[in-house]
């Protein structure tokens, strides 16, 4: 809400004001406790003294606004110097237009959009060896906890149990818990594996068995931890 807020007409005294404002601070250490109170009143009363004082009786307070004003203007130099200084040492703290603080958060947004962390919950994943140790352990590692909040992972290793018999690939399974290998790491590190599937569906992780190929696999069905596959164009090419 705007205020309206009422500013007393005082004549000719907002001309010349800031030397007025010098013979104003002067009058008051002189009267003391004798100025009136409101300062409305108080500015009224100074302003008639100012109207009424000659050429020659302003001349001191003119001097002395000219003197001080020269002061300041080689503070606020040196001041425009030492800020400038300052922010070329610490440009992290150097503040922004409210113009660049939109673009920004504009940034900052459509990161958030392109980079959201993947939904690892009951997924396969494979560990970058340069963020953690355990990446060339196992190969392949089942979430078993994610909290997405903390970007927080409990992983399990995963190892091969024999084949399926219609594709000749290596049965996955989990390590069982008695071997305690479980890992806690942080969701930075996981990288899914999309080509993953569940094959059995069961509720129990430890009972469930993962077909892992190299062929492309489609992101339609994430929820259940597995996906469907589809042909990939080189193998459309070379059946023709």
């Amino acid at each position: 809400m705007r205020l309206n807020i009422f500013f007393p007409d005082f004549g000719d005294s907002i001309l010349n004001a800031a030397p007025f404002l010098v013979f104003a601070r002067e009058e008051r250490k002189r009267l003391g406790d004798s100025v009136p109170k409101p300062i409305t009143e108080a500015t009224k009363l100074f302003s008639s003294i100012w109207r009424g004082m000659s050429v020659k009786d302003k001349q001191p307070y003119e001097a002395a606004y000219a003197k001080s004003k020269l002061v300041h203007i080689k503070e606020q130099a040196a001041y425009e110097v030492a800020l400038k200084e300052f922010y070329e040492k610490h440009p992290l703290l150097r503040p922004v237009s409210p113009d660049s603080q939109k673009l920004a958060e504009k940034k900052i947004k459509k990161i958030k959009r392109e980079k959201k962390p993947p939904k690892l919950f009951n997924r396969v994943v494979q560990l970058d060896p340069n963020d953690t140790p355990y990446g060339t352990t196992y190969k392949y590692y089942y979430v078993l906890t994610y909290l997405p909040d903390l970007q927080w992972c409990q992983l399990v290793p995963m190892t091969t149990r024999g084949t399926f018999p219609d594709s000749g690939r290596d049965k996955f399974v989990l390590i069982h818990e008695n071997e305690c290998k479980e890992l806690d790491v942080s969701a930075k590190a996981c990288k899914l594996v999309r080509n993953a599937r569940a094959m059995r569906r069961t509720q129990d992780a430890d009972k469930e068995e993962w077909d892992i190929s190299d062929k492309v696999f489609d992101k339609k069905d994430t929820s259940k931890g597995f996906s469907e596959e589809r042909t990939s164009a080189s193998e459309l090419t070379s059946n023709q």
